[in-house]
């Protein structure tokens, strides 16, 4: 699910900052899910997805202050999730 050649996750720049880029193919899903969680905590929904990529742009939970963000994938279809969640990949991200 997640392409291996280049790191499935980065942090870029953008205008407004700093965000997540998670690289990733649907394959013949029908999308994919995505939680995440920060700085080890629980699990959480990020969303459905029924396009490739994925950008995370959620502000620091704590302004100034880095963040470790966790993040893991499987398919979506039929309204549901299915088959086994990916590898858990981690980004620190701050400013």
């Amino acid at each position: 699910m997640i392409r291996r050649p280049s790191s499935p996750a980065v942090l870029e720049r953008y205008a407004k900052g700093f965000r997540v880029y998670i690289h990733c193919t649907k394959g013949h899903h029908g999308g994919i899910v995505v939680e995440s969680r920060i700085n080890g905590g629980g699990w959480e929904l990020y969303g459905h997805f029924t396009r490739g990529s994925v950008y995370d742009d959620r502000p620091l939970a704590v302004p100034h202050t880095p963040e470790s963000r966790d993040y893991r994938l499987c398919w979506w279809g039929k309204d549901e999730p299915h088959g086994d969640w990916s590898a858990v990949v981690t980004v620190l991200v701050g400013d």
